[in-house]
């Protein structure tokens, strides 16, 4: 069998493979179109696609345009304005420096390009196309005078139509989805980038997205875009590290079924990273219900030198230099954002017993009040309340409970309705009761039991015995319990529904078997974190099975209790699983729903 001989490939071939590493589908080619007007100071840009972007895309910006020689060369491949030379890259600031953008998404369509530049100020403008000649069977551009025309309401700017997309390359056109999917991906990076860049005004197919230069332009697009402009609170949380600073937005209480509301952007770049998403997903492993995912955009300005931007073909992964300095202020950070998000610094306050105060009023006297229905959680009280904790719904008008499920409260400084979950908010209170019990003190059992496993390990047993578990292994795949956890003995006498201990203990076991010994790792849970992670599923599950429940029937002072409690733990606004104990829905939102604003003089 004899070997091919290696010979350089024709130009045209190479144009089609160098093109397909940048250009994928319809997005790819919206995304580097957009980078490029923005790098060039538009203000506002313009994006249509007709059958999803396979016939056409059009991008119009009223940036600072192109003169004349400027259009010649930026079809051609690594013409660029943005590098000169390699230290240049330690200054980088722009989203595009390789000049491969327009080459390639000339290789692989009929592209067509009308500028007016803003420093020729020219009577005419400029037109560049592809005349279908080939020299070396790469396609041929020419350059003509064009007749004057607005760019956006700009007399400069670029107007760039790529067509029949993909029409000489047979291997990427048969892998095109369909419009529907194809233009949802489109509106996807363009939906990014705008909320990227708040001072920039966005059209996509008709949508418009509006630019702002208020103070808060980020968080509004956040909400617009992320969040489809709903009520949800919006917590923000600022960073310094060695090289730079961050801000990281989250939508308090909203959770997605996948991970694409999850955003970074570093130096106006929206990314990806390999390196920041585990981080930023992590932080959120146990106050999200599992397969949903949190919202959040994370915005990173820092030295460019302290950053590689050229790893990625199509630049949405970077490297940073000393990545440690981030991860560490990040994860600071979000502590800081979970725990002030859930366990506000309520201020003490002496509050008189009026009707205003509704988590005071009918509530029988403290010193006569008995143990509360369903409410068996060892809670000790003082002998009398001289005050009351003052927290989100500490004034809130106590207003019935709907569907034997829900409290509602009314709040009157907010003018908004809180709807409580009575199952997930007595969930979050047990869990953190159980957590709070000594584990590491160990009770002997009168009579050992013995738990059969698939396999075992000296580790295991180590691991075990450091928590108050005294194991010995009998056999390969038996184990002998002698003592348990005083923590694991008060949590199986308060399970409502009996669960067998040993049946429990076994469950337990392989679980920690599983998640230690798997083949493939589990991404979102770091080895270290595996006992908290199964220790944590044990009292979630726990928590669930002896709490209220819905349906359950509550007075309306043990609603109130129960809220009261709430706020006394460390994350009163998810359950352990989580799911939200609350939800705040503003008068202006029902008004919204009915269609009306009524006016202050109307009873109605």
């Amino acid at each position: 069998m004899s070997l091919a001989r290696i010979q350089k490939l024709p130009s045209h071939v190479a144009e089609k493979i160098a093109a397909g590493e940048v250009i994928e589908r319809p997005f790819s080619v919206v995304k580097e179109l957009v980078e490029n007007s923005l790098d060039a100071g538009a203000s506002e840009i313009s994006i249509s696609l007709i059958d999803g972007g396979k016939t056409a895309i059009e991008v119009t910006d009223n940036g600072s345009g192109m003169s004349r020689e400027d259009l010649m060369l930026c079809v051609e491949r690594h013409a660029t304005s943005k590098l000169r030379q390699v230290e240049d890259f330690d200054r980088l600031r722009s989203l595009g420096f390789r000049g491969e953008a327009l080459p390639s998404v000339r290789a692989v369509s009929d592209l067509e390009i009308v500028t007016r530049s803003l420093e020729e100020g020219s009577e005419s403008a400029w037109r560049w196309w592809d005349t279908g000649e080939t020299h070396d069977e790469v396609s041929r551009g020419k350059v003509e005078s064009a007749a004057p025309r607005h760019f956006l309401g700009s007399a400069h700017g670029p107007s760039i139509r790529v067509g029949r997309l993909f029409y000489n390359l047979p291997v990427r056109l048969k892998f095109m989805k369909s419009e529907r999917s194809e233009t949802s991906a489109v509106r996807e990076w363009v939906e990014r980038l705008a909320l990227s860049h708040p001072k920039v005004g966005f059209t996509f197919n008709g949508k418009r997205w509006a630019p702002s230069a208020s103070p808060t332009a980020l968080e509004d697009r956040f909400r617009e875009i992320l969040l489809d402009s709903q009520d949800t609170p919006i917590e923000v949380v600022r960073g310094v590290f060695s090289d730079g600073e961050w801000t990281l937005y989250w939508a308090r209480g909203s959770s997605v079924s996948s991970s694409k509301n999850i955003l970074q952007r570093v130096n106006g770049r929206i990314l990806r990273d390999r390196l920041l998403q585990p981080v930023l997903m992590g932080a959120f492993r146990q106050h999200l219900l599992p397969g949903q995912y949190p919202v959040l955009f994370l915005s990173v300005e820092m030295d460019p030198s302290a950053l590689d931007v050229n790893i990625h073909p199509t630049k949405t992964e970077v490297r940073f230099l000393r990545p440690h300095a981030l991860i560490s202020d990040l994860h600071r950070g979000m502590g800081q954002l979970l725990g002030s998000a859930s366990a506000p610094n309520w201020v003490s306050t002496d509050l008189p017993s009026s009707p205003g105060n509704s988590l005071n009023q009918d509530r029988p006297d403290a010193t006569n009040r008995g143990p509360m229905p369903l409410f068996s959680m060892a809670h000790e009280e003082p002998a009398a309340l001289p005050f009351v904790e003052k927290h989100p719904l500490a004034l809130a008008q106590f207003r019935g409970i709907a569907f034997a499920t829900f409290g509602m409260f009314e709040k009157s400084s907010t003018e908004s309705l809180w709807l409580v979950d009575q199952h997930a908010a007595h969930e979050r209170i047990h869990y953190e009761r159980l957590q709070a019990r000594p584990w590491g003190e160990s009770q002997a059992l009168l009579i050992p039991f013995s738990v059969q496993v698939q396999e075992h390990s000296a580790d295991l047993c180590a691991q075990l015995a450091a928590h108050g578990f005294e194991v010995e292994p009998l056999s390969e795949t038996t184990l002998v319990f002698r003592a348990l956890p005083h923590g694991w003995i008060s949590a199986s006498t308060s399970n409502r529904t009996s669960v067998r201990t040993e049946e429990r203990l076994k469950n337990f076991v392989e679980r920690l078997i599983h998640l230690q010994h798997a083949s493939t790792p589990v991404p979102s849970i770091p080895k270290e974190k595996v006992w908290d992670q199964v220790l944590f599923e044990v009292l979630a599950s726990e928590a669930c099975h002896s709490s209220i429940r819905a349906g359950d029937h509550l007075s309306e002072w043990e609603f109130v209790e129960l809220v009261d409690r709430l706020f006394e733990t460390a994350h009163p606004w998810n359950c352990p699983h989580g799911r939200p104990t609350m939800i705040e829905i503003s008068k202006a939102r029902f008004e919204e729903w009915f269609q009306r604003k009524a006016p202050r003089s109307s009873p109605f």
